[in-house]
């Protein structure tokens, strides 16, 4: 061993490598030409590799009967120190393991909130332990899982896999290259993945095989599916199988989350060169030729090469469990992990949502402001996990800096301040600052009420996420990824000014009184990402277990504050009387109403050119877009309560609110 270290610090160590390598590709050339039983690298060979190879011992080493630990990966594709593997053109490292281990993915299995929830799981349920523990392993632990199953072990439970190495380096390398290219996009909940055993694909054509072979005794094998969407699939469409409040399984199945098909169902899978990967979003493109491995200065460089950095949106989690890293037993160090954070926080901010505020109308008495959110990712925003919602902080502020007008803030646990008591619907219109806007799912057990349970998850009360663009209900999926609520009602989200699917977009009115204000105002909008609201932790709070201890101790000394995903402002000014409508040339009455039908007229004299209705929620009630006359007539509905109607004159947008008794 000491005289190949020396050799390697000498003036010959390149020549002297040069010459072995020489020999390394005779031999292999003999070998394979031969057809023997002869290994591609001689004792000495392997000898001097084995020498000159770097390793991590942070990183868990060892094999189970189907994977190998993400440790004995590292030392061809980890750090290289010589700077030649695995560096761009710039010199920066960008190895796939340093990479991946301070990712969700690597940390899959020891994530403290989705063990917190497991045990909540079967706290509620015992009776149904293994079973709820094996659904959730086959996802965050899928080398400790699959191993199992491949032994004929019928369940992988938590126990399990806390006592198992290999399946508690999370998703790791074999997780995703040894899925075999038959078997993906064809299942869903972790289950059903066929993996074989000494083969790693990769997505590179003509792959060097001898050191892999050597070292890890895997062959790396070409195959276009690594690159595709696919192998992100089965466990990124979750369909569970419903627990009832007695618990048993009542027969019913529930949509968790499908990320894969709302994918699916969007104009990123597309069938040229418009379409974009899964891979194309979340592992950051480096179009420089790269050596992907250490040690082989003949490799052919690889372009382009994806980073292993595997971005989501959990910034949370990663502050989380960077600042736990002993407790947690990481692999990653606090630097690793920061950078996974930085990149992820691009993603969020950059590539997610487009925001645009503009100012519709100003009379004396109101402020009429549009917000439009546009969805730039490849899936509902926000997808996944059913615990995350995005919400809109509407403030509008007077010249003094005073408050006119405030709506999605958050109190001092940092939950929404008047969000409903059982959930917020979707809204069109925003009158008033209880009324707040949340893209959110909602989940109800086989009773009804609304739940955070998962496995007792029966239907959907409301999704209103904003949907990818190109998202059509029309589409074969549209079974696993339907919206659902008063959302369906709003004629603007997801669809344009004809009513074609497809935008992305969604528009919100903001009605503000104003009360006869006539200096600016500044209107300031922000869009909010949040991973665990107070509200979806209070259910798993009332238990106690280890897990769910440790995560409510790290969860109270964490950073709760939510994710600034878009932000847009505005000046509202108004130089004179003149800049002003007339509100009161609008009439409606009678006013309040005893009977089904108002008239709406302009005593001006000039034409109605159309109107609209809306309840108290925002859903709208009526319309009729192509009216004529000064003077026309509306049908108000059979419930009693207030409504407002938007009614249009000379290009004019006005507001009255009217009681039916």
């Amino acid at each position: 061993m000491h005289v190949y270290l020396d050799l390697k610090n000498s003036s010959m160590y390149k020549i002297t490598l040069f010459f072995i390598l020489v020999a390394c590709i005779a031999i292999s050339s003999f070998s394979w030409s031969a057809g023997g039983d002869e290994h591609f690298h001689t004792d000495v060979e392997l000898l001097y590799f084995k020498s000159v190879m770097t390793h991590d011992s942070t990183l868990v080493d060892g094999w189970n009967a189907l994977f190998a630990a993400a440790g004995e990966c590292d030392g061809c594709h980890g750090k290289d120190d010589s700077g030649f593997a695995s560096h761009d053109a710039a010199g920066n490292d960008i190895n796939v393991v340093d990479d991946w281990r301070a990712t969700m993915m690597a940390m899959s299995a020891k994530d403290p909130f989705w063990r917190a929830k497991v045990s909540h799981e079967v706290l509620v349920t015992p009776g149904l332990q293994m079973e709820i523990e094996s659904s959730c392993t086959d996802c965050h632990a899928p080398m400790g899982f699959y191993n199992a199953m491949h032994l004929g072990i019928p369940h992988y439970t938590m126990e399990d896999m806390k006592l198992d190495s290999v399946g508690l380096d999370g998703v790791s390398c074999g997780a995703c290259h040894q899925i075999m290219p038959d078997s993906v996009g064809l299942t869903f909940s972790g289950i059903g993945l066929k993996y074989v055993e000494d083969t790693i694909y990769g997505p590179y054509t003509n792959p060097f095989a001898g050191p892999m072979q050597s070292f890890v005794g895997f062959m790396p094998v070409y195959s276009e599916h690594m690159a595709n969407s696919q192998v992100c699939a089965t466990c990124h469409t979750l369909i569970t199988e419903t627990i009832g409040i007695n618990g048993q399984l009542n027969g019913s199945t529930f949509v968790e989350q499908a990320t894969y098909h709302e994918w699916v169902n969007s104009a990123y899978n597309a069938t040229d060169e418009s379409a974009v990967q899964c891979q194309g979003c979340h592992m950051t493109r480096v179009d420089d030729n790269i050596v992907i491995a250490s040690n082989l200065l003949f490799l052919e460089p690889r372009s382009p090469f994806f980073r292993h950095d595997l971005v989501g949106g959990n910034t949370f989690m990663l502050d989380m469990m960077s600042e736990h890293r002993d407790t947690l037993d990481l692999r990653a160090s606090a630097a690793q992990i920061e950078k996974i954070k930085t990149r992820t926080l691009a993603l969020l901010q950059n590539e997610t949502l487009d925001l645009m505020v503009s100012q519709e109308l100003r009379d004396g008495d109101s402020l009429f402001v549009d917000v439009e959110l546009t969805n730039k990712a490849g899936h509902k925003f926000p997808s996944a996990y059913p615990s995350r919602i995005a919400y809109v902080q509407f403030i509008a502020l007077n010249e003094e800096a005073d408050t006119l007008f405030k709506s999605g803030l958050l109190d001092s646990s940092y939950d929404l301040i008047n969000r409903d008591p059982e959930f917020e619907p979707h809204f069109d219109l925003i009158t008033a600052e209880e009324q707040v806007q949340i893209y959110e799912f909602v989940m109800a057990d086989e009773t009804g009420s609304e739940t955070t349970v998962l496995s007792q998850a029966d239907f959907a009360l409301k999704d209103n996420r904003l949907a990818p663009l190109g998202f059509t209900d029309a589409h074969f999926t549209y079974d696993t990824v339907q919206h659902y609520g008063s959302v369906l009602n709003d004629d603007d989200f997801n669809k344009d000014a004809a009513g074609v699917q497809g935008t992305g977009k969604d528009r919100i009115s903001y009605h503000l009184p104003i009360f006869g204000y006539l200096g600016a105002i500044e209107v300031h909008v922000k869009v909010y990402y949040q991973v665990t609201p107070p509200r979806w932790l209070e259910s798993m709070f009332d238990h106690t277990s280890e897990d769910i201890d440790l995560f409510r101790w790290m969860y109270e000394s964490s950073d709760r504050n939510p994710v600034l995903i878009a932000q847009a402002n505005i000046l509202s000014m108004v130089s004179g009387m003149e800049d002003l409508v007339v509100e009161q040339d609008i009439l409606v009455f009678p006013n309040p109403s005893y009977g089904r039908e108002v008239a709406i007229s302009n005593r001006s004299g000039y034409s109605i050119d159309s109107y609209r209705m809306y309840d108290v929620s925002g859903k709208l009630v009526s319309e009729n877009m192509r009216t004529r006359g000064n003077t026309i007539y509306a049908t108000l509905p059979d419930r009693k309560g207030i409504y407002f109607i938007e009614a249009w004159s000379r290009g004019v947008r006005v507001t009255k609110q009217v009681l039916k008794l």
